[in-house]
């Protein structure tokens, strides 16, 4: 599948530099950052949240799990829940499931874990599964205009608590 020209266009018309990195096959993050040579916190995950204002788009390293109890809590909405397959399928036609990249689409706001700020580069789906975006991190804060928030947690506390929300 190519890189949708919505996503293409949005990046040109923000001016920032960045790269379209083709690579093999990646269903997860962690399989994304292996595809391209990156450590699985360089990888930026998107997460759809449906909300009572309509979807939201949480962003979050790909070694890390979006807490939904933060989320919620950002929000100030305590019925926010990750969006249904079909949900992503209607809401998101032009792109593969799983593979939403973190800015373009019909959403009300984006929200950014801190932790990718740590870094210089992050890549991110590029609306398939076999390609990615790689650029500045500064850069997609500038093309996004998210909301900076702690928003995760590490996959082994998810496995340690599994509970928690």
């Amino acid at each position: 599948m190519p890189v949708p020209a919505e996503l293409k266009a949005l990046l040109v018309d923000a001016g920032v530099m960045f790269e379209i990195l083709p690579h093999t096959q990646a269903y997860t993050s962690i399989e994304e950052a292996r595809s391209l040579g990156v450590v699985a916190d360089q990888v930026a995950k998107t997460v759809v949240v449906r909300t009572r204002a309509g979807d939201v788009l949480a962003v979050v390293p790909g070694g890390h799990r979006l807490s939904m109890r933060k989320m919620q809590h950002e929000l100030d909405d305590t019925h926010a829940r990750l969006a249904t397959e079909d949900e992503l399928a209607a809401d998101f036609p032009g792109y593969e499931l799983g593979a939403v990249p973190p800015c373009g689409g019909k959403v009300s706001r984006v929200f950014l874990d801190q932790r990718l700020l740590e870094t210089d580069t992050i890549v991110f789906p590029a609306g398939s599964h076999a390609a990615s975006v790689k650029m500045k991190a500064v850069d997609l804060v500038k093309v996004c205009h998210p909301t900076v928030a702690d928003l995760a947690r590490e996959l082994d506390e998810e496995r340690a608590r599994p509970w928690e929300g």
